[in-house]
């Protein structure tokens, strides 16, 4: 398990995420820390082996956080968008070191980090994969509700996640999530 936590580091941390710390649980698995805030994984099943990855912030006292108060808790908006991809990576660790077979595996994107990037989303969590030799695998990106008022910008932000190989999808109505 440290050859994976090793690998992860030289590969990915190292690169993007340097000043958030990753600790191996008690139980195996993986988490992050960000502001002080453990940051989980929850993988939810659904459908034909699809899931998709969720964040489970702690407080130091173990008490649930939202991730929306998580984002505002971000000093600039440049953090806000490295704290989104960290995110999705912790999941990523976690789905290498769990060895499910989740296909897709579908990853949330917070408004912040749509509100910062303004083009091209999707190619730095692609190097993200490549990095991880998870390239071939299918992985699936769920949009924030807020781009659901704003048809225009959300089909052009699925567009761009599109050309670099991701699944989209929004939340539904009702619960779980429908492809666009």
């Amino acid at each position: 398990m440290n050859d994976l936590l090793d690998f992860f580091i030289s590969r990915v941390q190292s690169q993007y995420f340097s000043g958030f710390p990753i600790y191996r649980s008690e139980q195996g698995g993986f988490f992050g820390e960000y502001m002080k805030i453990r940051l989980l994984s929850r993988f939810d099943e659904f459908g034909d082996g699809q899931a998709l990855a969720t964040l489970v912030g702690l407080t130091a006292l173990g008490t649930p956080i939202e991730t929306g108060t998580l984002y505002r808790l971000s000093p600039t908006s440049q953090s806000a968008a490295v704290l989104d991809r960290f995110i999705r990576s912790i999941h990523l660790l976690n789905f290498l070191h769990g060895g499910q077979h989740y296909r897709p595996l579908y990853l949330t994107v917070s408004a912040a980090l749509i509100d910062e990037v303004d083009a091209e989303h999707g190619r730095t969590f692609r190097d993200i994969l490549r990095r991880l030799d998870l390239d071939d695998h299918p992985f699936g990106i769920v949009l924030p509700d807020t781009l659901t008022g704003q048809p225009a910008r959300r089909d052009a932000i699925a567009a761009s996640y599109r050309r670099y190989g991701f699944l989209v999808a929004m939340n539904a109505a009702g619960g779980g999530i429908v492809p666009l």
